[in-house]
């Protein structure tokens, strides 16, 4: 190294910030004074021989310390050089004493918490039998016999075990970012309700496991690493994942089975929801604001529901009937097609629907998340439907009520008992016929056969953007992924109506009954 080049300023950083702490890296490592200072010494000429070549767009620190390890690797392989592991193939002859045992030389010296931390990434095969016998106190026959196993196999993977123990511990493992800044992912999907799949993946850590293994083949210590979550938790996790299908292994590695959206493709789409967006609020406007008193009349609704809060619900049910949603989800509901996306932080939110349904009659709520109505928990139970649907088809008074019947009209939000008895409803309802003149009035409007073009051809532009991203295998998700991508514009539609003064905030969103209607049937 006689043609060092020495740079007096790199030199004088180099001992001001690193050499404490190089020296006491070099006596942790070595367990001896004068090996620390030779392994120091080595590690600083290597630094001082190779600066000229350090990438500017590395950091220095780690590239320092990178050389740091780098050394320390060469120092041990050369000390123990006369000392080499027992191959696996001689593991019969290397005896394992049956008393009180400890780690080896080695594992002694290094840090108990260290220690910890491979015993937390180490597979569970191997960790089993090093609890058992290095913390249980357990003897190789106890634990072959607890294992069901013979004490020669106890002997092998103690031998392998130990040697996965104390190569961990001689590596400078870093955690991933994931654990410490999670991927926000969204899981979305046509879903039938009775499989609990869907809420399964609601977990942050199912979530991420999928977000680390999409197009990215892990084994379970590489996942728990890069989440900075230990091995036996990992596990079961991964064993949920794979038996409800979104994980798959192969070989030792996992890989999502699973299609995740990436930030490329959500942008892409959003792209084009932005596009047409102006226009298809315009049209709206125009068609909810020219016939909402008609509209109006086609249900039944209290005098006290004002215009206002009618109009959030018939906004939304305009552009669900011009963009074909019933139809267009009904054909999906007996699949289970699930999916997922990042989360870019531009789009907005998909609006749900949660629709309930009883004896042909259909209650349904437009979760809207924003402007408070993210705390509205008002929903419909059977018993409810049945009872709207009752009293307003009827004509019902208060008078004609059973007791039992009475105590449901106190407990209900959706009715009351006006002074002449009659019960009114507090949201808007309509039958199969007003239903079908709420559509003669919308389709009737000039803008709507042009909205619902555009709609179509939203819908389209979505599957062909999308097919460039999906596996062959998974094709048939597309127009899933396409009709719940469509599912930001009602909340785009919202954000836009807002700014223009056309809707407005109801004055207590918790407990508003704007965003739902009651579809009675015939």
């Amino acid at each position: 190294m006689s043609d060092i080049i020495y740079d007096d300023a790199f030199v004088r950083r180099l001992i001001s910030d690193y050499m404490d702490k190089l020296f006491y890296f070099c006596l942790k490592k070595t367990g001896d004074q004068y090996e620390a200072e030779n392994l120091a010494a080595d590690i600083v000429l290597n630094v001082l021989s190779s600066h000229k070549r350090w990438p500017a767009t590395v950091n220095f620190s780690a590239w320092f310390w990178q050389i740091a390890r780098n050394r320390y690797s060469v120092w041990v392989r050369k000390k123990d050089e006369h000392d080499k592991w027992i191959s696996e193939f001689d593991v019969s002859e290397y005896e394992i004493t049956d008393e009180n045992a400890v780690l080896d030389e080695l594992l002694q010296k290094e840090n108990i918490e260290i220690l910890r931390r491979e015993l937390a990434f180490i597979s569970s095969s191997y960790r089993e039998i090093l609890v058992a016998y290095y913390i249980e106190d357990k003897s190789v026959k106890e634990i072959a016999t607890a294992l069901g196993i013979s004490e020669s196999l106890v002997k092998t993977n103690l031998f392998r075990a130990r040697k996965a123990l104390k190569e961990g511990m001689e590596m400078a493992r870093t955690f991933g970012p994931r654990s410490y800044n999670p991927g926000k992912v969204c899981i979305c999907g046509v879903r039938n309700h009775k499989t609990k799949k869907h809420f399964f993946l609601l977990r942050q850590l199912a979530k991420n496991i999928l977000l680390e293994a999409d197009h990215n083949p892990s084994t379970v210590e590489e996942l728990s690493i890069a989440l900075g979550v230990g091995v036996p938790y990992m596990e079961d996790e991964i064993s949920a994942l794979e038996m409800i299908g979104v994980l798959k292994k192969t070989g030792d590695k996992y890989l999502a089975d699973f299609f995740i959206a990436d930030t490329e493709l959500q942008k892409k789409v959003y792209m084009v929801l932005n596009k047409y967006i102006c226009n298809i609020v315009v049209a709206i406007e125009s068609i909810v604001q020219e016939h909402l008193s008609e509209i109006r009349a086609c249900g039944f609704v209290d005098d006290a529901y004002s215009n206002d809060d009618l109009s959030w619900c018939v906004s939304f049910y305009v552009l669900d009937l011009l963009m074909n949603y019933e139809n267009r989800s009904e054909k999906y509901k007996a699949e289970n097609y699930f999916f997922g996306y990042e989360d870019t932080g531009e789009c907005d939110p998909p609006i749900d629907r949660n629709v309930y349904k009883s004896n042909g009659k259909r209650f349904c709520k437009y979760v809207y998340d924003g402007l408070g109505f993210q705390h509205n928990k008002i929903v419909m139970c059977s018993g409810d439907v049945e009872f709207q649907a009752d009293f307003i088809k009827n004509n019902r008074k208060i008078s004609s009520l059973t007791a039992l019947e009475r105590l449901l009209l106190d407990d209900t939000f959706f009715a009351e008992a006006k002074n002449d008895g009659v019960i009114t409803s507090k949201l808007f309802a309509f039958t199969t016929t007003g239903k079908n003149r709420i559509k003669e009035i919308v389709f009737s409007h000039p803008a709507s056969e042009t909205t619902a073009g555009i709609l179509s051809e939203i819908f389209d532009n979505i599957e062909t953007i999308a097919a460039e991203y999906y596996p062959h295998d998974r094709v048939e998700e597309i127009e899933v992924y396409a009709l719940n991508m469509m599912n930001r514009l009602p909340s785009m539609m919202v954000r836009k109506m807002m700014e223009n003064g056309t809707l407005k905030i109801p004055d207590n969103p918790k407990t508003s009954l704007a965003c739902m209607y009651l579809d009675l049937g015939d």
